[in-house]
């Protein structure tokens, strides 16, 4: 348990990573005069985003049994609601919406409180139950 637990605290730091150091600076790096370049690097980070949350998740299910199921059926409720976001600023960046980095507020402030949660409250209920 410890295990996945070390595991799952050190792969937010990769999660992090590509949103402040990676989708982020795009947002603040737009050029109106030529958005695809961005646009496009943008597509690229999203995928790799939706692919390290699915991975994210997927350490979490590998705890799940009878104990553990309420807790870690909540979180997949917010792996729903990111991967969604995603998939809303991948289409814009296909349209090359400028638009959508507005999403990234909204993307941000539950990716930031989910993972607080999951350093705290969720870690020391699954310790309660394990």
């Amino acid at each position: 348990m410890e295990k996945i637990i070390n595991k799952i605290l050190e792969h937010q730091t990769i999660l992090k990573n590509i949103y402040y150091e990676k989708m982020d600076k795009l947002r603040e790096e737009f050029d109106f005069n030529n958005p695809t370049p961005t646009f496009e690097k943008l597509k690229n980070y999203i995928i790799e985003m939706e692919t390290e949350l699915i991975r994210h998740f997927e350490f979490q299910e590998e705890l799940r049994n009878s104990k553990t199921e309420s807790i870690i059926l909540e979180n997949m409720l917010v792996k729903e609601i990111l991967l969604r976001m995603c998939q809303k600023i991948f289409q814009g960046a296909v349209s090359q919406n400028p638009d959508i980095f507005q999403l990234f507020e909204d993307f941000e402030e539950i990716f930031k409180a989910y993972l607080a949660k999951e350093r705290g409250r969720f870690i020391q209920e699954l310790k309660e139950v394990l």
